[in-house]
């Protein structure tokens, strides 16, 4: 069985490789998956943001935010699973949210 963050990772990779049916069965894993163990939000959002389902992938790094999701800083910051939503406004709201400083244009 493929860990939480296996899955997540996989499935970023396959939306992003446009395969996203293969990447919605990922995401099936993780809600399976979720009815026995935690699976965190920021999981789920790695999926969603390959999926260029970006409403929802805010929607759980948010809720990451709020159960302070030890992961969240490193996966705003240097973590390329949620690169695309760094243009986003919603995603330097979150860095002011949780006193980063901005993200450089170049993001």
């Amino acid at each position: 069985m493929r860990t939480t963050h296996v899955v997540d990772l996989l499935g970023n990779a396959l939306a992003r490789a446009g395969r996203g049916d293969e990447a919605l069965q990922q995401l099936a894993v993780l809600q399976a998956r979720a009815a026995s163990h935690y699976v965190p939000a920021l999981a789920v959002a790695f999926i969603r943001a390959g999926l260029d389902q970006w409403d929802e992938a805010f929607a759980l790094i948010e809720r990451a935010c709020d159960v302070r999701d030890p992961w969240l800083s490193q996966s705003l910051t240097i973590n390329a699973t949620l690169a695309p939503l760094r243009a986003d406004a919603r995603f330097q709201a979150l860095l002011r949210r949780m006193n980063f400083p901005k993200t450089p244009s170049s993001w």
